[in-house]
């Protein structure tokens, strides 16, 4: 899966949601990749579960060796055709396989997925395990989704930017529907355009948040 960012000029403020450090353990957790693994292979044996059998060649002679222009070659091609609705049984155990692979994969996803309510006490956890601040910065999130990819809006305090999260066909047409072109893509993190902003307008907040950008 990959995304990709992009900057606009209007966006709905909504609260904010799924901090930073969450999306990250999404992504690099062992245990969700392994689920996102079986249920892609459980997605995918749906259809051949449903396809007949590879036929048989058999080719069958006699007194070996043989001379071919006086003794007869017997070859034989079979296609085993399933009868009383097996195929259709294979193909629901499939699709039964798949929902079950989909519903793991969302367990694990809600294992590690939360709403962050009070930031100042995970700050709190998170220094006292051994983890430093080294970039802060506030968002306003609004998310989108059409159960194959998330289209997000975040209002910053240095503009507003989007996001199209997917596979990478489903980006490009997603973006083409929102008229987006490619060349407005950004492949620039939030530090990094915070960065760019600083050395732009001379701006000396040394956090990208509201109060001290506006303060």
């Amino acid at each position: 899966m990959v995304a990709v960012l992009f900057a606009f000029a209007l966006a709905a403020p909504s609260p904010l949601r799924l901090a930073e450090l969450l999306r990250e353990a999404q992504e690099k957790n062992p245990d969700l990749k392994a689920a996102e693994a079986r249920t892609q292979a459980a997605r995918e044996s749906v259809s051949p579960a449903g396809a007949l059998d590879d036929p048989m060649l058999m080719v069958q002679l006699w007194n070996a060796p043989v001379d071919f222009s006086s003794i007869p070659v017997m070859v034989q091609l079979t296609q085993p055709i399933p009868l009383g609705g097996k195929r259709a049984a294979r193909t629901d155990a499939a699709r039964a396989d798949a929902s079950m692979a989909e519903a793991e994969l969302a367990g694990k996803r809600r294992e590690i997925e939360t709403q962050v309510k009070n930031g100042d006490a995970l700050a709190h956890i998170l220094e006292a395990i051994g983890f430093n601040p080294s970039f802060r910065y506030e968002k306003y999130r609004s998310e989108w989704s059409d159960s194959t990819g998330h289209v997000v809006i975040d209002e910053t305090p240095i503009g507003n930017f989007g996001e199209i999260e997917g596979q990478a066909k489903w980006i490009d047409a997603t973006a083409r529907r929102l008229n987006i072109p490619v060349k407005s893509y950004l492949k620039e993190s939030y530090a990094e355009l915070f960065a760019s902003w600083k050395r732009k307008t001379r701006n000396k907040a040394k956090e990208m948040t509201f109060k001290a950008i506006k303060g």
